[in-house]
């Protein structure tokens, strides 16, 4: 049977806490962290990986003997980067009749994502001649990849075989729409066709072409643009002026390094959405009626939510401006004290004419807000291009001293 008893630690008694433990680790990117030096408090007999005494209740033949410093500064590093890292560790440690011990050396370290790698076709399947071979890969997780696919050639008459090698043409995409390579020839240009990673090498380049519905298009790094941050936002306020200068033509972006909250991947490919706003076609917006829409008539209500409204050419991240043929009236005339806004809401100004605030939100400017996109409509309002169409509909009654017409509405469960 088994012995788990056997090991046992050297016969040295060694003095602890005592010594010194000193760790340098060289980064990917060549930045070194100087962990510092400790004494070491503590000798223990364990597996590096996985203790068996858990699982026999007894030590086990594979433990080894090991020192420990128990400084979290050792034993919590995380290594935030993928590639090759370099430990320097050098320690002395002292036994009770002070005869001094030395050790240590340099360790190479390579971190890195396992991938598991599915092939179109299953290692063995037999070709003749004529055959299609599916030459897609499969990648768990989902991260960009530069895979070639290098197949040999049996004929049947001879022993030797002839290698060929066969690459995918099967790209990943962020939300751009073509690739160019570095030689910028029309030949080597490659359509994203769906939502996914793409790997682009040092002089490729990534071509956005104008959207055809909605008005927004957004693109993603791995790792993150390294751009100032302010209160954690790297956006641009509009309003305030808080937060980096807007991106400007030939700006050059600094790319972070990738940490080990990418290892999850970023999903599976999804195709490009086919249901956002575009010009000429009606888009259904939800609200919620209120807070001021007691300072509407009857007839004013209804013109907000019978008719259809036009995105005007004068809307950006603070708000959208509409034009409809029938303005919204009001009862009340006077002016408001300047209220707070929540992002969506719909402020009417004396003109009639509403405006939807996105994002950048300000306060009021004196004028009653008559209701409050839903979280989902206010999504779908920020992808309105100029000359998109909207329809607003009530997602359930707002108690108001005015009586509530039958208009539109949805249920909301």
């Amino acid at each position: 049977p088994n012995q788990y008893a056997m090991n046992d630690a050297p016969l040295i008694p060694f003095l602890m806490p005592g010594g010194r433990l000193s760790v340098r680790v060289t980064r990917p990117d060549g930045q070194v962290d100087d962990l510092g030096s400790s004494p070491i408090v503590q000798n223990v007999l364990s597996t590096a990986a996985l203790d068996e005494r858990v699982r026999f209740g007894e030590q086990s033949p594979v433990d080894v003997y090991r020192l420990t410093t128990l400084n979290s500064n050792f034993t919590s590093y995380v290594f935030e980067q993928y590639g090759d890292y370099q430990i320097e560790m050098n320690g002395n440690l002292e036994d009770i009749w002070g005869r001094r011990y030395t050790g240590g050396g340099t360790y190479n370290v390579v971190i890195a994502e396992a991938l598991d790698l599915l092939p179109g076709v299953l290692p063995g399947t037999p070709f003749e001649v004529g055959n299609a071979f599916n030459a897609g890969l499969h990648i768990l997780p989902g991260v960009a990849a530069d895979v070639t696919i290098t197949g040999s050639r049996q004929s049947q008459d001879s022993q030797g075989g002839s290698n060929g090698t066969f690459t995918p043409n099967s790209p990943g995409g962020c939300s751009g729409r073509t690739v160019l390579n570095a030689s910028n020839d029309a030949a080597d240009r490659t359509t994203i066709a769906m939502q996914q990673p793409v790997l682009l090498r040092d002089g490729d380049v990534l071509s956005i072409a104008p959207p055809t519905s909605g008005l927004r298009d957004y693109v993603a790094v791995r790792g993150g643009f390294g751009v100032a941050t302010t209160l954690g936002s790297a956006a641009t306020d509009t309003m305030s002026g808080i937060g980096p200068r807007p991106i400007a033509a030939k700006q050059r972006l600094a790319i972070r390094t990738a940490s080990t909250a990418c290892d999850a991947g970023v999903g599976l490919p999804q195709p490009w959405p086919t249901d956002l706003p575009k010009p000429g076609r009606p888009t259904d917006l939800y609200v919620r009626l209120g807070p001021r829409d007691d300072w509407f008539t009857a007839a004013g209500l209804s013109a907000f939510l019978t008719q259809t409204w036009t995105v005007t050419a004068q809307s950006n991240r603070v708000g959208l401006r509409l034009s409809g043929a029938a303005p919204v009236e009001r009862t009340d005339t006077r002016e408001l004290a300047s209220e707070a806004t929540p992002s969506g809401a719909i402020e009417v100004p004396t003109s009639g004419q509403p405006v939807i605030f996105l994002r950048d939100q300000p306060v009021t400017g004196g004028y009653p807000v008559i209701a409050v996109l839903e979280p989902e409509s206010l999504d779908v309002a920020g992808q309105l291009p100029p000359g998109a169409c909207v329809r607003f509909h009530v997602v359930s009654a707002h108690a108001t001293s005015t009586p509530q017409p039958a208009y539109p509405t949805k249920e909301v469960r």
